[in-house]
C-alpha cells in the first residue's frame, strides 16, 4: 500500500500525463523512430502567435513499381498539411495531436522520383514531425527541413536534442570552467573517475557494513562538548551569512520577477486585500508572505522611504532561511541519537547555495519554505498528532503553510494518511474521525477560501500565470520535453552553469541547488567564479549521493513499519513534491521551471536523509567516513566564500 500511494500512483500519474495528454508538450520516440525538427528551431514570439516558423518536412524516394497500398503512419506537433508530389493528400488539425494518422499514399504515387512533404504548424510552440510506418520513410533517416521564413535553404532534419538558444539571455559561447583549465577530454576524464571513486566507495561501504548498523532515531541525546560547539558555531555563522546578505546584497538584482513580486508587496500594502491573478504577474501566488511583507514594508516607512522599507523586507527573507536552517537543527535533535548526525543535517541547510542566495531576495521562495517545514516538523515531531487539541495546532500550521505556497498540499496529504493509519493500524477497530476533523477544520476553515476561489473563478485551485485565464501566457524556446531531457546528467560539468536547465531536468535541478545558474547572486563578471563554482559542483555530487542513500534507507524503513512512524513522512513529502517539481516542467516547459528551490521546504527533510547516508556508509570503514567530511566540510567552505555577497 505504501509503494502504490508514494511511488507507483505518481509514476503512473505522470507517465500518463506525458504520453496520453495532448496539453503536454512531450515528444515520445517510438521502435525505430523519432521525432525531428528543423536544425535551427526557435520560438521567434513568446507573447502571442505565431509562436514559431511552420517548417516544411520532405523526403524524395525512388519507387521503380507503385505499390497497390502504401500506409504513412505519423505524428505531427502539431496540425500538418500532407503532400505527395505536389498534390494535397491530407489536412489534419487532430484533436489528439499524439494519435498517429494513417494515409494511403499509393494512388498519389508514381514510378521513379516521388517527393513527400509535410508542412508542420504548431500554435503553440516548435514544429515537430515523427513518422513511424512504412520503414524506408521513418525519421529521422534522410528527411529535410525547410523554414517557412527561409523557404530556399533546406537542411538535414534533426531529432529533438537539449541545446541553449542562441537568442538565450544567459548564453556563453565559451566552453565550462573544467574544460578551460582541463581541455575537453582532460574534464571529461576528471569527472568519469570522481564519480566512479564516489559510487565505488559508497558501494564498497555499504557491502562491508555490518546487518546490525541502523541510524538511531530515539529522542535520547548522546551530547559532548565539543559537538554542541560545534553545533553552535554552525549556527552562528550561518546566522552571519543570511544577515550579511541581507545588508549587502541590492534587491534590484533579484532576477526571479522580483519587480513583480514587490508590486504584490506594495498593492497589499496600499489596500490589505488579497489581489486578483489577473492584476498581476505574480499575483496567483497565496497571499501569506505578501501580507507579513505588507506589514514589515508599512512599517518601514512604506512608499516614502522605498528602500529603506524594502530592504527591510529582504531581512523577513533572510530571517526565513535563518528559521529554515534552526528547523533542520530541530527536526535532527528528534531523529538523531549522536551529535555528529545533527551537525551534518544542520550544516547542509546553512551552507547550502540555494538557500543562501534565496533568502536576500524579495520572493516568497524562503519564507513559504520555512512555513511548510514548520508545518512539516511539528507533524513529524509531535509525541501524539491524534491529541485533538495537538491535531487543531498542526491544521493551524499547515493552513498557514497553504496560504503561504500551493506544495503545502503534500504536508497536509500526510498528516491526513499519517492520523487515518494512526487510528486503523493502530489497533482499533474502526477509523477515528475525531482528529482527522480536528486537523482539517483550521486547514479548510483558514486556507480553503483561496482555493475554492481559484476553482470558482479559473477552473483549476492551483492556478498559476502559465495559465491563459489569468492574462499571462507565455513561451520560452524549447516549448517541449524529451524521454532523453529527464533522464540524462553529466553535461552541467563540461558546460557553462547557466546552461544546466536546458541540458537536463537532473542537471537544472542539481546546479541549481548546488550553485546559481540564472546569475542572480554570484557576479558574472568575475573571472575567478566559474572554476569555483565547477570545483564545488563537483564536490557536491558526495552529499547528493548521501541524500540519495539516506533516502533509500528511510524507505527501507517505512516498508516494514508503513504509515507509523516519521519515516513516512520522509518519504512521501519529497517524493510527492519532486513528482509535483517534474510535472510542472511537463506542463510548463520552459526553462524557468528546471529549479530546486521550489521545493527548498524540503532542506531539513534532505538533511536528515544526508545524515543518514553518512551514518550507513561511514558504519563499516573509518576512511571513508573521514574522507567524505573532508569532502563536506570544503564544499561547506567555498561556498560559503561564494555565497558571502561581495562589498560593492
Amino acid at each position: 500500500m505504501f509503494v502504490i500511494v508514494v511511488f507507483i500512483l505518481p509514476l503512473f500519474y505522470l507517465a500518463a500525463q506525458a504520453l496520453w495528454n495532448p496539453r503536454i508538450e512531450f515528444l515520445t520516440p517510438r521502435a525505430g523512430a523519432n521525432w525531428v525538427l528543423a536544425p535551427d528551431h526557435h520560438v521567434r514570439n513568446m507573447r502571442g502567435g505565431p509562436v514559431s516558423d511552420d517548417i516544411s518536412f520532405s523526403l524524395e524516394f525512388e519507387m521503380s513499381v507503385p505499390p497497390k497500398r502504401l500506409e504513412i503512419v505519423y505524428l505531427a506537433f502539431t496540425d500538418a498539411v500532407l503532400k505527395v508530389n505536389g498534390v494535397n493528400v491530407a489536412l489534419t488539425a487532430p484533436d489528439h495531436w499524439k494519435h498517429a494518422i494513417r494515409v494511403d499514399l499509393a494512388p498519389h504515387l508514381r514510378r521513379g522520383r516521388n517527393e513527400l512533404v509535410v508542412r508542420v504548424h504548431n500554435p503553440g510552440s516548435v514544429a515537430a514531425l515523427m513518422v513511424t510506418a512504412p520503414e524506408a520513410l521513418r525519421t529521422p533517416g534522410a528527411w529535410q527541413a525547410t523554414s517557412a521564413s527561409d523557404p530556399l535553404r533546406a537542411r538535414p532534419a534533426v531529432p529533438p536534442m537539449a541545446e541553449v538558444p542562441r537568442d538565450f539571455e544567459f548564453r556563453r559561447h565559451e566552453p565550462g570552467a573544467l574544460v578551460q583549465w582541463a581541455g575537453q577530454g582532460g574534464a571529461a576524464v576528471v569527472v568519469f573517475a570522481w564519480m566512479v571513486l564516489l559510487i565505488g566507495a559508497v558501494a564498497w561501504a555499504l557491502i562491508r557494513r555490518p546487518a546490525s548498523t541502523r541510524p538511531g532515531i530515539d529522542r535520547s541525546a548522546a551530547r559532548t562538548s565539543p559537538r554542541r560547539i560545534a553545533s553552535t558555531v554552525v549556527l552562528v555563522v550561518a546566522f552571519g551569512c543570511h544577515a550579511w546578505n541581507a545588508i549587502h546584497y541590492p534587491h534590484q538584482r533579484t532576477y526571479f520577477d522580483g519587480e513583480n513580486h514587490i508590486e504584490y508587496v506594495e498593492a497589499v500594502a496600499d489596500g490589505w486585500r488579497v489581489p486578483d491573478p489577473r492584476d498581476g504577474f505574480q499575483m496567483y501566488q497565496p497571499p501569506g508572505y505578501y501580507f507579513l511583507a505588507a506589514a514589515v514594508y508599512s512599517s518601514a516607512g512604506g512608499a516614502e522611504n522605498r528602500e529603506a522599507a524594502l530592504k527591510a523586507v529582504q531581512f523577513l527573507g533572510a530571517a526565513a532561511g535563518f528559521g529554515l536552517v534552526l528547523l533542520t537543527w530541530w527536526l535532527s535533535r528528534h531523529l538523531f541519537e549522536d551529535e555528529a548526525s545533527r551537525v551534518v543535517a544542520t550544516a547542509f541547510a546553512a551552507f547550502l547555495p540555494m538557500l543562501l542566495y534565496c533568502s536576500p531576495m524579495i520572493s516568497n521562495e524562503t519564507f513559504s519554505a520555512f512555513a511548510i517545514a514548520l508545518a512539516f516538523c511539528f507533524v513529524a515531531t509531535v509525541r501524539d498528532i491524534r491529541v485533538p487539541r495537538i491535531a487543531i495546532l498542526a491544521g493551524l500550521l499547515c493552513a498557514l503553510a497553504l496560504l503561504s505556497k500551493y506544495t503545502a498540499l503534500f504536508t497536509v496529504a500526510s498528516a491526513v494518511l499519517l492520523l487515518a493509519s494512526r487510528s486503523l493500524f493502530g489497533g482499533e477497530s474502526r477509523l477515528e474521525w475525531r482528529p482527522i476533523l480536528a486537523f482539517l477544520i483550521p486547514v479548510l476553515a483558514l486556507s480553503g477560501w483561496l482555493y475554492l476561489r481559484n476553482l470558482t473563478q479559473f477552473g483549476d485551485p492551483f492556478v498559476g500565470n502559465w495559465d491563459t485565464a489569468t492574462g499571462f501566457a507565455y513561451e520560452q524556446d524549447p516549448g517541449y520535453r524529451t524521454p532523453s531531457y529527464y533522464f540524462a546528467f553529466g553535461r552541467l560539468f563540461l558546460q557553462p552553469i547557466e546552461h544546466a536547465p536546458w541540458l537536463s531536468w537532473p542537471d537544472g535541478i542539481y546546479v541549481s541547488m548546488w550553485s546559481d545558474p540564472f546569475q542572480s547572486f554570484l557576479n558574472p563578471g568575475d573571472v575567478r567564479l566559474p572554476i569555483w563554482s565547477a570545483f564545488a559542483l563537483l564536490l557536491a555530487l558526495w552529499p547528493t549521493i548521501l541524500i540519495v542513500v539516506g533516502f533509500v534507507e528511510s524507505t527501507r524503513r517505512t516498508i516494514a513499519r508503513p504509515f507509523q512512524s516519521v519515516d513516512f513522512l520522509l518519504v512521501a513529502v519529497p517524493a510527492w513534491s519532486l513528482t509535483a517539481l517534474l510535472l510542472f516542467s511537463l506542463e510548463v516547459p520552459f526553462y524557468s521551471t528546471v529549479k530546486a528551490f521550489f521545493v527548498l521546504s524540503l532542506v531539513p527533510i534532505f538533511g536528515v536523509h544526508l545524515a543518514r547516508g553518512r551514518n550507513l556508509v561511514g558504519a563499516s570503514s573509518v576512511p571513508v567516513r573521514i574522507a567524505g567530511d573532508c569532502v563536506l566540510v570544503g564544499l561547506a567552505l567555498v561556498n560559503i566564500g561564494l555565497y558571502r555577497y561581495p562589498v560593492q
